[in-house]
């Protein structure tokens, strides 16, 4: 399995669509993002629980059910993640992108499967390798989670980007990041400065929340048309 590196996802993606894609599958995204962090967050419990040896007396009643129920919660919400709208709306070509890197629902399975096997818990035994195996599911679920966030994160980035063919009316650009360098289209550059908020260097971001006060943060010099 080798990472998803941000450079993946900006190959295939063309600044100028990265507003459309957005809007696209948007809500979808943020979505998927939380199924994933919950994913990771259930992977870290059971890598807590491959660390942890307990007492013979404490196995059976008390360790194996969590560790069972866990690992099942892990499954059951891989599935729904890539079985949710945003897998089917995202393109084939950034799916590539999730399968180059063994990110898929198969690879999710069978790391889950894995450790279920390594980690008996019909029959009670801790076999050696079930710390591997919990350490590979860890970093398959974190791996997960970061792709999602890059992928979020280069779709709400315009920065340079030449956007004045782009039809904005219906687009929803909260949080999108862009700079001074940014084109937009005709009568649109006062608008975005109204919505938007400094982040340094001459970047902003629209509808930013940290904490700036717009009032008072000055208007940005943008090029016009």
């Amino acid at each position: 399995m080798y990472p998803i590196r941000t450079a993946d996802f900006r190959t295939r993606i063309p600044p100028r669509q990265r507003l459309r894609l957005r809007n696209i599958f948007g809500r979808q995204l943020r979505d998927a993002r939380e199924r994933a962090k919950h994913i990771s967050d259930q992977t870290d419990q059971l890598h807590a629980f491959a660390t942890w040896i307990p007492p013979r007396e404490l196995f059976g009643s008390t360790v194996v059910p969590q560790v069972a129920d866990t690992a099942a919660g892990v499954l059951l919400a891989i599935e729904e993640l890539f079985a949710s709208d945003f897998f089917d709306l995202m393109p084939s070509d950034i799916q590539m992108v999730f399968e180059d890197s063994g990110l898929t629902q198969a690879d999710g399975r069978d790391r889950i499967g894995g450790f279920l096997a390594a980690a008996d818990v019909r029959h009670g035994a801790w076999h050696e390798d079930m710390l591997r195996r919990a350490v590979e599911l860890d970093v398959w679920s974190m791996e997960l989670w970061d792709a999602l966030q890059q992928l979020d994160q280069i779709l709400s980035d315009v920065r340079g980007v030449d956007l004045r063919e782009a039809e904005l009316e219906d687009t929803d650009l909260d949080g999108v990041r862009w700079s001074t360098a940014t084109r937009w289209p005709t009568g649109w550059h006062e608008r975005i400065v109204a919505i938007s908020v400094p982040l340094g260097s001459g970047e902003f971001e629209i509808g930013g929340t940290d904490g700036h006060d717009r009032a008072s943060a000055g208007v940005p010099i943008l090029p016009r048309g």
